[in-house]
């Protein structure tokens, strides 16, 4: 009888353990000082693995996570500068840093994104707070001492790169140049154009 006693202790043990167990288990722990600022899920729904159940946070040291397309992300790199523009501050630009690169990707229908962690210090008088929008300029390359000029004014024949320039008495004159980086609204140039010449849409 003392032997039985004893198994249906261990049992009763065991059976403990494991209801402790899954009570730690059930119990959300936040990994640093912060607020709920959401909850997605309710008291009683299932939810599957990887699920968000709430939104935590601080305002105390934020930092923004960007997803850069995988045809971008071979540009990117640690320690290269941001401008950051906030849709709630309007012509206020931020300077941020890239800190972190995910090796990890994420597709969704058919793209790729990589996501960039950016640290960035706004002005005491902005208050910046979780969720909010903005965007961000990443400083992939700085070329100094060169000539940019609106990618539209430039037009391609045979191979060859031109752009009108403005004589003297405000005629166009056709002439070819030498391009080196394009972005998405400018181009660079190499030769062919001075830094005090006038230029003309084709």
């Amino acid at each position: 009888a003392i032997e039985l006693s004893e198994k249906k202790i261990a049992s009763t043990n065991a059976s403990l353990n494991m209801a402790q167990e899954a009570y730690e288990n059930a119990t959300l722990k936040a990994p640093f000082d912060g607020e709920v600022i959401g909850v997605y899920q309710k008291v009683g729904e299932m939810i599957s693995p990887g699920m968000p159940v709430i939104y935590f946070g601080t305002s105390d040291d934020l930092k923004i996570v960007a997803d850069v397309d995988e045809e971008d992300i071979s540009m990117i790199n640690e320690g290269q500068g941001v401008e950051i523009s906030f849709d709630s501050y309007l012509g206020v630009t931020v300077k941020g840093k890239v800190t972190k690169i995910s090796l990890g990707g994420t597709e969704f229908q058919g793209v790729v994104t990589y996501d960039v962690d950016i640290d960035f210090e706004a002005s005491k008088d902005m208050n910046i707070l979780p969720a909010m929008t903005c965007d961000i300029e990443i400083v992939a390359e700085e070329i100094k001492d060169t000539i940019f000029v609106p990618s539209d004014y430039i037009f391609e024949e045979e191979d060859k790169y031109y752009i009108n320039l403005l004589s003297e008495k405000n005629k166009k004159v056709k002439t070819e140049i030498s391009i080196g980086y394009e972005s998405e609204d400018y181009t660079q140039i190499l030769s062919g154009l001075e830094e005090s010449d006038k230029i003309s849409k084709e």
